[in-house]
């Protein structure tokens, strides 16, 4: 993305914490925004978007079929073949929103700043981050973890079991994977890993190691099976574990079904009338859709002028302009709350676009859309809710 953004996790006040009730925890997000440009010439920066997607969804094609014998439905062609050390040459992949919370791993508890993602499962760290051999709880299942990162860095090392916090929930032998070398780049202080909230079909780890949510619901340490992404333009912004904040959002939720053997969050939806089956994840910066059904959706909004540069589809417009983007799931519609990526001083790009060669044949619904909504991933009940912000 043109700008970029990262959300930083702030400590909650005592009298916040005091507030929540045990297994119903509300952690408040920071936007930070870097309002330097990046170039006039933004082609190599949504290609390196594009190709983060291809990596990420082609790993985790990779992990649904290992850990459930077949291929998964959504999955398109032949996965991408990476090397050991990831060969994949980018830059600014980190452009955009990163989800960083504030975790708490061993006795005594060690504080970690880690990515929240619903596109993936695992909870993994660079080294340094978490140090087994200073916290009396930590055990060393000798369990190895090979994975690779957003833009091509190989994430390998060892599973260990800790006491977990976050805010007043506490779990114990949740598994964190502790990489032997640096995956997330040190330009994205304070993060120091990614914590995966989608379903363990999809996971890197071996099945007894399950999700950190996943472990928090078996042992009873939330409330309920459900959280909270509200992600808001301006101040604001949560992340609700546990249950739903109401305070988050108006009138009614919208609610439609998932299945969890997808291992990601599928839902069918439309973006200006057009129907489209929808991934909702956290860990992607852009809306991303397969390039003839993203040309089918921009040809229909007035006043963008689309580019096709070797099958990447995007389109730009005067950013004096206000393109209408309208996404629905169920029966509830939701304007596009944020339309102007800016390129330069007078031109903005729209933040849907297309991509020939994508591993899914289904749309990324990335941060664009959770700035419109505030979204609830219910896995007691196997729905999603939608919601107008409040």
């Amino acid at each position: 993305m043109f700008l970029y953004f990262k959300a930083v996790l702030g400590l909650l006040a005592a009298t916040l914490a005091a507030a929540e009730s045990t297994g119903n925890f509300s952690i408040p997000l920071t936007r930070r925004q870097d309002t330097a440009l990046l170039g006039s010439d933004q082609t190599e920066t949504f290609s390196s978007d594009f190709n983060h997607v291809v990596i990420k969804y082609s790993t985790a094609f990779e992990n649904y079929f290992r850990n459930m014998g077949k291929q998964h439905h959504l999955q398109v062609g032949q996965l991408l073949k990476r090397g050991d050390e990831g060969s994949v040459g980018l830059r600014n992949v980190d452009n955009g929103l990163l989800w960083t919370g504030h975790v708490q791993f061993g006795s005594p508890p060690q504080s970690i700043y880690v990515d929240f993602d619903t596109g993936s499962a695992d909870t993994l760290v660079n080294p340094g981050a978490y140090k087994p051999g200073s916290s009396l709880s930590s055990h060393n299942t000798n369990k190895s973890f090979s994975n690779t990162y957003g833009d091509g860095r190989k994430a390998n090392g060892t599973i260990y079991t800790d006491k977990f916090s976050i805010g007043d929930i506490n779990g114990k032998h949740v598994a964190i994977g502790l990489a032997k070398k640096d995956f997330i780049a040190s330009r994205e202080s304070p993060n120091k890993g990614i914590s995966g909230l989608s379903m363990p079909s999809i996971q890197t780890f071996p099945s007894a190691y399950k999700p950190f949510f996943q472990t928090l619901r078996d042992q009873g340490a939330v409330s309920q099976g459900i959280f909270q992404f509200t992600i808001k333009t301006g101040s604001g912004s949560s992340l609700h574990l546990g249950g739903i904040d109401s305070s988050k959002y108006t009138g009614s939720i919208t609610w439609v079904d998932f299945d969890p053997s997808d291992g990601f969050y599928v839902a069918p939806a439309s973006i200006n009338g057009k129907e489209i089956r929808t991934i909702i994840d956290s860990g992607t910066s852009l809306i991303i859709g397969p390039p003839s059904e993203v040309k089918d959706v921009l040809q229909s909004i007035d006043g963008v002028t689309i580019s096709d540069q070797q099958g990447q589809i995007m389109a730009t417009f005067p950013c004096n302009k206000n393109p209408k983007v309208n996404i629905k799931y169920g029966s509830k519609t939701f304007p596009l709350a944020n339309t102007h990526l800016k390129q330069n001083s007078t031109t903005c790009v729209l933040p849907v676009m297309g991509r020939s060669g994508l591993p899914m044949k289904a749309w990324i619904m990335g941060d664009p859309f959770f700035q419109s909504a505030s979204v609830i991933f219910d896995q007691e009940k196997n729905r999603l809710g939608f919601a107008k912000q409040a």
